[in-house]
C-alpha cells in the first residue's frame, strides 16, 4: 500500500539532505512531487534517483533567498494543487558562523528563506488547500 498515492507534494530544499530524503520518501509512498531548489544539478540527480525508483517528479529551480525568489514556486505549485508543502530550504552557511560573526548578507538570505519564503509559500498554498 503506498500511503500518498494520487496525492501531490512540494519539497523545496529537495536537492540535498532532509529535503532530498523526503521527497525521495514521498514518491516512494505513490505522491507526486514538486522538487524545489537553488542546485540544478543536485534536483536533476534526485529527479533520476526518484523516476528510477519508479516515483513521480518534477522540478523548479528557484533561488528561495531572493525576497521575491518564492513567486515562481507558488505559481507552479498553484497549478499543481499540492495536498503537502515541505519547507525543508535552507540557504548554505558557514558552520562555525556564531551570532557575533555571521554577516548581513548571510542573515537576509536565511531571513529570506527560512522565514520570508516559507510564510509566503505556505500562506499562498494553504488558501488553495
Amino acid at each position: 500500500m503506498k500511503l500518498f498515492d494520487g496525492e501531490r507534494a512540494v519539497v523545496t530544499g529537495a536537492a540535498s539532505n532532509i529535503g532530498c530524503a523526503i521527497a525521495k520518501a514521498l514518491a516512494a509512498e505513490g505522491a507526486h512531487v514538486l522538487a524545489a531548489d537553488i542546485n540544478e544539478d543536485g534536483l536533476t540527480t534526485v529527479a533520476a534517483d526518484i523516476r528510477a525508483a519508479g516515483g513521480s517528479v518534477e522540478t523548479l529551480t528557484c533561488d528561495l533567498s531572493d525576497q521575491a525568489g518564492w513567486r515562481p514556486l507558488a505559481d507552479a505549485a498553484l497549478a499543481l494543487a499540492p495536498e503537502m508543502l515541505v519547507h525543508s530550504a535552507s540557504p548554505a552557511r558557514k558552520e562555525f558562523d556564531t551570532v557575533a560573526t555571521v554577516t548581513e548578507e548571510t542573515f537576509d538570505q536565511m531571513i529570506n528563506t527560512n522565514l520570508r519564503s516559507g510564510f509566503l509559500l505556505s500562506r499562498t498554498i494553504a488558501e488553495q488547500m
